[in-house]
C-alpha cells in the first residue's frame, strides 16, 4: 500500500450473536465504498471467538469478489489462536508483528500443531 493513504475499519472490541450481522453489513460497505486496498485493525479487540474469525473471511470474500485486497492488521494472541487452531492462517492477510511471526511459525517445516512435519515432507 505504498504511495496511498490507508482506509481503516476498526474491528469491535466484541462481536456478538445479536450484533455480528450489522458488524458483518458495516464490513462490507467498508469495502464496497473504500479503495482498492483495505484494512481491518484487530488490535481493539477483547473477545475473540470463531464468530470473530468468520467475519473476517467474510469480508475478504467479499473484497476479492470487488477486486479488493484486504489486509487484517494486529491480530490479539487469542485471535491469532483461533485462527491457527482452525487452519486458516494461510488465507487471512495477517499483518504486525504477531501476525508475521505466525506465518514463520507455521512455515518453518511443523505441522498447524507445532509437531515437526516428517522427514520425507521436509524435503
Amino acid at each position: 500500500m505504498a504511495g496511498t493513504a490507508a482506509t481503516v475499519f476498526a474491528v469491535p472490541e466484541a462481536v456478538g450473536f445479536q450484533d455480528a450481522a450489522a458488524t458483518r453489513h458495516a464490513g462490507e460497505a467498508f469495502v464496497d465504498h473504500g479503495p482498492d486496498e483495505v484494512d481491518f485493525d484487530l488490535s481493539g479487540v477483547r473477545a475473540s471467538s470463531s464468530l470473530v474469525v468468520a467475519l473476517l473471511l467474510a469480508w475478504l470474500r467479499h473484497a476479492r469478489g470487488r477486486g479488493k485486497q484486504v489486509r487484517f492488521l494486529d491480530p490479539p494472541a487469542d485471535l491469532r489462536n483461533i485462527i491457527e487452531l482452525y487452519g486458516v492462517t494461510e488465507l487471512l492477510p495477517l499483518v504486525g508483528e504477531a501476525g508475521e511471526k505466525m506465518k514463520e511459525y507455521l512455515s518453518d517445516g511443523s505441522d498447524s500443531d507445532g509437531t515437526p512435519a516428517p522427514a520425507a515432507e521436509q524435503a
